[in-house]
């Protein structure tokens, strides 16, 4: 396979969540099924911290949210528009 046929690494390849600080690593595909586990939870309103990563609901001080590779190592934070599709998920349900 020549360099030209090959595929570019995804480098956003999951969506990584963290609920607290005892909590696993929850890897998701996208910004829908992040909603419905969040849902899982009653988070419906997400509050952003200082740090590009964390967040806050009621009921959970800390709350880590990115963009990541395959072992959970963050490549992006959400971008405002996601933060707001995120939102807007959250309000549907």
């Amino acid at each position: 396979m020549s360099k030209k046929e090959k595929k570019p690494l995804r480098k956003n390849r999951w969506f990584w969540v963290r609920l607290g600080d005892m909590d696993d690593y929850s890897r998701f595909d996208g910004l829908d099924e992040v909603a419905d586990y969040l849902v899982e939870f009653r988070i419906t309103v997400l509050n952003k911290l200082g740090n590009k990563y964390f967040f806050h609901a009621l009921g959970y001080p800390l709350i880590s949210m990115f963009w990541g590779d395959d072992d959970a190592n963050p490549t992006r934070e959400l971008t405002y528009g996601e933060r707001y599709d995120l939102q807007q998920e959250l309000d549907k349900r």
